[in-house]
């Protein structure tokens, strides 16, 4: 994941540079940062539950590996939106600056 974002930050860069100069790299990279930031934590539950729904789903635990799998997940999504509709309000004032 890390690989392809870098990527598509070169890319963007790249593309930026010929056609819009240093305002809109920074921009770009403002906005690139702050999606990260939104992205951390939702990967961070994902990759933390994992071990534990495998261990459970391993184990023959399959009443615990089905309650915890949809929970783990409700919370992996409600955080994202939580964080997805913040960055709409927290977006608007930082893009306005440029």
């Amino acid at each position: 994941m890390s690989v392809t974002n870098s990527l598509v930050q070169m890319v963007c860069n790249i593309n930026l540079a010929m056609y819009g100069g240093d305002m809109y790299i920074a921009a770009m990279t403002i906005i690139n940062s702050v999606r990260e930031v939104i992205h951390m934590p939702v990967s961070g539950v994902g990759n933390g539950a994992q071990p534990v729904m495998s261990f459970n789903y391993g184990a023959k635990r399959i009443w615990e590996s089905e309650t915890d799998n949809p929970l783990y997940g409700g919370h992996s999504s409600g955080l994202y939106i939580i964080c997805a509709g913040n960055d709409d309000v927290i977006s608007e004032p930082v893009c306005d600056n440029f």
